[in-house]
């Protein structure tokens, strides 16, 4: 009853988990006051969207222990990395095929989350349209890693205008974060996703916000063999595997 006041999913056919958050120590009273005030996080997920990704699994002969939530996956990924610093309000975007997340960690230790109806597949679609090319044509020129100066002008214009609406809704998201928790703003931003492995995206959104952005890239901290082409992947293609990583590092 009382989670179906702030969720707009029927909750007769979802799942809800939460998860109680002391304010980190040190803290000053403001900031432990203020996560006295918000005791926790709430998840809900609708049961149709964690059969679906358990079947994944089953298909894939493995065997859910655990659901967790990407945003929350990413901050673990940061954390477990030693990345997070308590005098630090730091943001993570994950541009994924379907949607992206914005996920900001700030000193009072609990994440503010936004989930965006626009990721690679929704740009990709865009800039398809504003230059009459098959998507899969475009897909293979972004795979050849490219930078701005390299690509088509013609290209970069449509990718722009197809990333607008993204950045835009990113700095909308950042500014509202200010003026809801009364900060300064965001210190700095990390990317990750399979869009992040686009470097033409990445100088874009660089160039967009008004703080660093680096790439979250777990394999460039966790130690593991290199020497297989396998392996190779995981260090070039690793922000995509950012979420994949901070899930294998939960341990309770």
């Amino acid at each position: 009853m009382e989670a179906q006041q702030v969720c707009p999913l029927d909750m007769k056919h979802s799942v809800l988990d939460f998860q109680l958050i002391e304010a980190p120590q040190p803290a000053s009273a403001a900031v432990a006051a203020k996560a006295a005030a918000r005791q926790g996080v709430m998840t809900v997920a609708t049961e149709n969207a964690i059969r679906q990704q358990t079947e994944l699994l089953t298909q894939a002969g493995a065997t859910t222990a655990i659901v967790d939530v990407n945003a929350l996956a990413m901050l673990n990924c940061l954390s477990e990395l030693e990345q997070l610093d308590e005098q630090e309000t730091v943001a993570v975007i994950d541009v994924g095929n379907a949607t992206s997340n914005v996920v900001v960690y700030g000193q009072d230790g609990l994440p503010f989350v936004r989930d965006i109806n626009i990721a690679g597949a929704s740009i990709i679609q865009d800039i398809s349209r504003q230059r009459e090319l098959p998507e899969e044509q475009i897909r293979r020129t972004f795979a050849q890693g490219q930078s701005s100066d390299q690509l088509d002008s013609k290209l970069l214009l449509a990718m722009s205008n197809a990333i607008r609406p993204l950045v835009n809704a990113i700095n909308e998201t950042l500014r509202f974060y200010s003026f809801q928790e009364k900060t300064s703003g965001v210190d700095r931003i990390f990317l990750c996703g399979g869009f992040a492995l686009i470097e033409a995206f990445v100088e874009f959104l660089t160039d967009s916000v008004a703080m660093p952005v680096a790439l979250l890239n777990p394999f460039s901290t966790i130690l593991y063999d290199s020497d297989t082409a396998i392996n190779k992947t995981l260090k070039k293609d690793g922000p995509a595997f950012a979420v994949a990583a901070g899930l294998a590092m939960r341990t309770r």
